[in-house]
């Protein structure tokens, strides 16, 4: 999924979809960090990774929780969702979060058999 995709199905959802699929989100993202503890992987690379990948972490449950609390202030969706995109595009994790928010949007949980 494209983060330009991504964003068109985030805005098409109701509000209790987008808080369910934003508390995947969060997880699936912790998901794809593990990435970074492959072998294959320096150091440099693998702090970079986890860098970038706490910093959408940050973004999404920031958002996540003044979705719950119901705080007017909280950034309007399509702004959210390109602050997560130019985040993603700055952390060099677009596909991180392109696989992370396919996931959280699946009925399928990531690691299932299909």
């Amino acid at each position: 999924m494209t983060n330009n995709d991504a964003k068109t199905a985030f805005l098409s959802m109701s509000p209790n979809r987008k808080a369910r699929v934003l508390s995947l989100l969060a997880h699936n993202l912790t998901i794809r960090a593990r990435s970074a503890y492959l072998p294959e992987l320096n150091d440099d690379s693998a702090r970079k990774k986890l860098c970038g990948l706490n910093e959408l972490l940050h973004v999404v449950t920031g958002q996540l929780m003044h979705m719950v609390s119901e705080d007017a202030k909280r950034y309007p969706d399509d702004v959210f969702m390109d602050i997560l995109i130019e985040k993603a595009q700055m952390g060099q994790c677009e596909v991180d979060l392109g696989q992370a928010f396919e996931w959280s949007t699946s009925s399928k949980p990531p690691g299932t058999a299909a």
